[in-house]
């Protein structure tokens, strides 16, 4: 745990709001963005490298959804908006509507599968892009930097990854 760490603790003592974002991300390397789920006690957060990465498979997911959709065989014409149909449209049986779910869930499998190695090369591509670009470049802004509380968050982080949850949500003693 990240918090009972020596290293970290030291440089976190070693982080002084007077440098400026700029000048901490340089000293000390700190480069990741991280934020709150919101709705949850989770924060987590990305190297530039697994920002990129993400983004451009979110791209290529974007492409599969089109190709799918220009390519449209008729049963995914015919599939309902819900479940439960407003009343201008023909009722579907739970058992229609459930087959047609399974065939589209099938058929954007077979696209995905399709088009895996160019997946792949996007986030390859993404994870070098990541590793080179700044921030600005990324984003299109320059995250202000934010260091969590020194006390209070049981965390975890690998050089591309960073997960905190605030100690008190946890109920520690059910878990011993």
């Amino acid at each position: 745990m990240l918090e009972d760490d020596y290293t970290t603790a030291e440089l976190r003592r070693r982080v002084v709001p007077e440098l400026g974002d700029e000048g901490i991300r340089r000293r000390e390397g700190l480069d990741m963005l991280a934020g709150r789920l919101p709705g949850t006690d989770l924060m987590l957060g990305m190297s530039r490298r697994l920002y990129g990465s993400c983004r451009e498979l979110a791209n290529a997911e974007r492409r599969i959804v089109a190709q799918a959709r220009d390519e449209r065989p008729a049963y995914l014409a015919e599939l309902p908006r819900a479940a439960v149909t407003p009343l201008s449209e023909r009722p579907v049986s739970d058992r229609a509507y459930k087959d047609r779910i399974f065939e589209a869930e099938r058929y954007m499998r077979e696209v995905r599968e399709e088009r895996r190695e160019e997946q792949l090369r996007a986030v390859r591509s993404g994870f070098t892009t990541g590793d080179r670009a700044s921030w600005l470049h990324l984003l299109g802004s320059v995250p202000r930097l934010a260091l969590p509380r020194e006390e209070g968050f049981l965390e975890a982080a690998t050089a591309d990854t960073y997960l905190a949850v605030e100690e008190e949500t946890l109920d520690l003693d059910e878990a011993r």
